[in-house]
């Protein structure tokens, strides 16, 4: 709180060109008010430094130093700095204004709904992913920094104790400590001390998983409407923090992983949480679609029964459903179909659904043959052979040059995975390019920090192990090119992370816990190329069995290999259900965004990043590797 020795702002006094509406408030940092600012016509919220601390300059430091980590960061969820000023000895901060409630007060008022949790959750949390990839740790994240606007916007406040993060870990120590002490003060600590992580409470450095613990606390308080740590003294509530477990979430009022999430995330250990706020604000985007699709096809899933009647007997299908004199509903075929149309004197009905079958079929064919009179008259094939070398290297090709470049390697790329080569689309070739691109930015770089390495470095690994993959793949009887490229977009051929995370994906194709179970891998099998190769072939094998033998089976048997075989399926109904008959990853590339769930950049991203993966590797000339094709490479290596 600012001392007696703070000069209180009169309502209609000038401070620079703002005009002071109303005193807001005081925090640990200052008084706040709301202010118009003459010259932009708006208002802002003013923070004004004490006069006694405006001449403490490591006060002042804090205060400028809140000021520039909040404005190095533009996002919609973070409070917008519009400058730092000094008028008349005077030292301020000047905001935007927020209209709405603090989070503190909407949880004071009412309790939440899940949708309104999962939603200002979300928001939080991409908030933080924002300042922390800005090296930003926020430090004093709670219920009473979070503003909710009207519309549900929300907005992530005061950056007061948040520093860029330094790269001495002393000082980082030392100002922890200070701020445990700090906090002992009466009204402060109580609100401040119930969010910190444990190792902030011990007064050690803290980084973004502290963050993230604090965030578990607010996302535990807004499910509950209790805090996760209390206690009547600052001490009872640091003990309960660093030695005691918040009371369990109920199993029956919110969902499974929900109640994961906030476990990961208050997890003592700052190992076992979440390692990063994108992962976090994943997991809860991905509930939050589950429930969205989830919601619509309880909606959708039972129209009446009338209803249900007149649609079948509009359209039938090959699962046409009736319904019997007592209301139950049965599948049976379109043959079956017909036969009881015919018995029940509807023969006229009966004779145009099969006329209607027989010309849908003859189309078919008639339209399938004449493509194919045509390619044959163009002589273009059915195949792809491998394309000719070229004659620059990526860097040096135009950008239309590369397209073209791009263009004939993945179609020699699907054959190399055993599908059935096709014409790839602008759009496709572009996602593609996106991914050979970020690699050749990386090309040169001499960092030896997994996923910083230059192409030569990972591409050089990548034909020690090249064998035993190839070996394992052939062995399922399942391209060998997807095990080469898989490893390279899973782990970039890093068989073993110096520092694996203990609940984390491992090995060379980045299998989950719970999938390396299921395939056979132990813990001192994580990082065993030979291991880890047979049960990805193994895992590959199985899902290509879902799909077929059909030419774009194993693109979407690698998709699956990403986003599972059960969500591959559901979208490829989607599809069917909107008239989409292309059965391949690319069309629901195009169409992802209208999915449910619908297709996240990442996922989408997966299979163009394999393709790129294995251009480069395939045409390692091109981008200046000493190493041959790696899918050449089966008789050498490890």
């Amino acid at each position: 709180m600012p001392n007696d020795e703070t000069k209180t702002l009169k309502a209609y006094s000038l401070l620079g060109h703002y005009r002071i509406v109303k005193k807001l408030g005081a925090g640990g940092m200052g008084e706040v008010y709301l202010a118009e600012d003459t010259k932009l016509d708006r208002r802002a919220v003013l923070k004004i430094l004490p006069e006694d601390l405006a001449n403490d300059a490591e006060r002042m430091r804090r205060f400028v130093q809140e000021a520039k980590s909040a404005s190095a960061l533009n996002h919609p969820n973070i409070i917008t700095i519009y400058e730092i000023g000094e008028t008349d000895d005077t030292h301020f901060i000047a905001t935007e204004y927020i209209e709405g409630e603090t989070l503190h007060s909407r949880l004071k008022s009412e309790p939440m709904n899940l949708k309104s949790v999962l939603d200002t959750a979300i928001q939080i949390a991409s908030a933080l992913q924002a300042a922390h990839s800005a090296g930003i740790v926020h430090r004093d994240i709670k219920p009473e920094n979070v503003m909710i606007r009207p519309d549900g916007l929300v907005k992530v406040l005061d950056f007061g104790i948040a520093k860029l993060t330094e790269k001495k870990p002393e000082a980082i120590d030392a100002e922890a400590a200070t701020a445990i002490k700090a906090g002992t003060s009466p009204g402060m600590i109580i609100g401040t001390a119930s969010y910190m992580s444990p190792e902030q409470a011990r007064g050690k450095e803290v980084d973004a998983r502290s963050d993230i613990f604090s965030f578990g606390v607010v996302l535990y308080e807004m499910i509950t409407g209790k805090r996760a740590f209390d206690g009547e003294t600052a001490m009872d509530v640091i003990g309960a923090i660093l030695h005691k477990e918040p009371s369990p979430l109920s199993e029956t009022e919110i969902p499974k992983e929900l109640r994961r999430i906030v476990e990961k995330s208050l997890r003592k250990d700052r190992e076992e949480r979440y390692q990063t706020t994108k992962d976090l604000r994943i997991d809860l985007k991905d509930i939050r679609q589950e429930l969205e699709f989830q919601n619509k096809l309880e909606r959708t899933a039972a129209p009446n029964r009338e209803e249900a009647k007149t649609q079948i007997l509009e359209i039938p299908t090959t699962a046409d459903v009736t319904a019997s004199e007592s209301g139950t509903m049965h599948a049976t075929s379109s043959a079956e179909y017909v036969v009881g149309e015919i018995k029940n004197h509807k023969l006229g009905f009966a004779v145009g659904v099969v006329v209607l079958l027989a010309t849908l079929g003859f189309g078919y064919w008639f339209f399938t043959k004449q493509r194919d009179n045509s390619l044959a008259a163009l002589n273009v094939p059915r195949a792809v052979d491998a394309p000719k070398p070229a004659s620059k290297l990526y860097w040096q090709m135009t950008e239309a040059e590369r397209v073209v470049f791009i263009r004939e390697r993945a179609r020699h790329i699907q054959t190399l995975i055993g599908d059935e080569p096709t014409e790839f689309d602008d759009e496709e070739l572009r996602a593609i390019k996106v991914e050979i691109d970020r690699y050749v930015e990386k090309k040169d770089s001499l960092s030896q920090k997994p996923f910083e390495e230059g192409l030569r470095v990972i591409y050089g690994r990548a034909s020690q192990y090249a064998p035993l993959v190839i070996r394992a793949y052939e062995a399922r009887q399942v391209p060998s090119a997807l095990g080469l490229y898989q490893a390279m977009i899973e782990s970039e051929y890093n068989d073993c992370p110096t520092h694996p995370h203990p609940t984390g994906p491992v090995g060379l194709f980045r299998f989950s816990r719970k999938m390396a179970v299921i395939y056979g891998l132990t813990p001192k099998d994580y990082c065993s190329v030979e291991k880890q190769s047979n049960a990805a072939a193994h895992h590959m094998s199985d899902l290509i069995s879902d799909f077929g033998e059909e030419k774009s089976s194993w693109t979407l048997a690698l998709f699956s290999f990403d986003q599972g075989g059960d969500k591959v399926r559901e979208y490829l109904r989607q599809l069917r259900g909107r008239g989409v008959a292309e059965r391949s990853f690319w069309a629901i590339f195009r169409h992802g965004q209208n999915l449910q769930p619908p297709l996240l950049p990442d996922g989408k991203q997966y299979v163009p990043r394999f393709f790129a993966a294995a251009i480069i590797g395939e045409t390692p000339e091109v981008f200046e590797l000493s190493t041959l094709p790696l899918s050449t490479l089966s008789g050498k290596g490890k």
